[in-house]
């Protein structure tokens, strides 16, 4: 179980958006080397241009500054390396990923305008254990990121890409057996 934060690093179309700053969430079991799990990312902020979508409530492309974004899904590590209290991890996960161009409440009867895809992610995870058994950690976690968000309906800006992300978890790990 890790929460962290970091770096959100689009590149391609998707570079419009702008660096975002992200937080998440990562609960992970394992046996032995491997582990699967869960995680969560999000990113928040202004991007620092406007850009286009469509909005299904108006029937028409407008444009604006918003920007979240949302990454979940299984995430994979393979333990590769070990030595002493540092180990490296292989990552991969799949997951959905989601840019909210517009939120709406649910009362008003509107429908939020939004773009998502598939995400395929891969890469290499740095982790440092602050006690003996191997339960406190700190993570650096590098992945990059395949994405590709379409021209966002109806004359949108296309927004597909890559980006990378960057992220220092810290979490426990609770050992049932070694």
């Amino acid at each position: 179980m890790a929460a962290g934060a970091g770096a959100w690093l689009p590149h391609g179309n998707l570079s419009r958006l702008g660096n975002h700053p992200s937080i998440g969430l990562l609960f992970l079991l394992g046996s032995g080397r491997f582990y699967i799990g869960l995680a969560y990312d999000f990113r928040l902020g202004n991007t620092p241009a406007a850009y286009t979508y469509y909005n299904p409530n108006t029937v028409a492309v407008e444009r604006t500054v918003s920007f979240f974004g949302m990454l979940f899904g299984p995430d994979f590590r393979w333990e590769f390396q070990r030595a002493g209290s540092a180990s490296v991890f292989l990552a991969a996960g799949v997951g959905y990923d989601m840019i909210m161009h517009l939120a709406v409440p649910r009362s008003s009867g509107l429908r939020s305008a939004f773009s998502d895809t598939v995400n395929f992610n891969g890469g290499l995870v740095l982790r440092r254990y602050f006690t003996a058994d191997h339960g406190a950690f700190l993570d650096l976690d590098m992945r990059a990121h395949t994405v590709y968000f379409g021209s966002g309906y109806y004359g949108g800006d296309d927004l597909s890409g890559y980006y990378f992300t960057v992220a220092l978890l810290a979490g426990y790990r609770l050992p049932f057996y070694d």
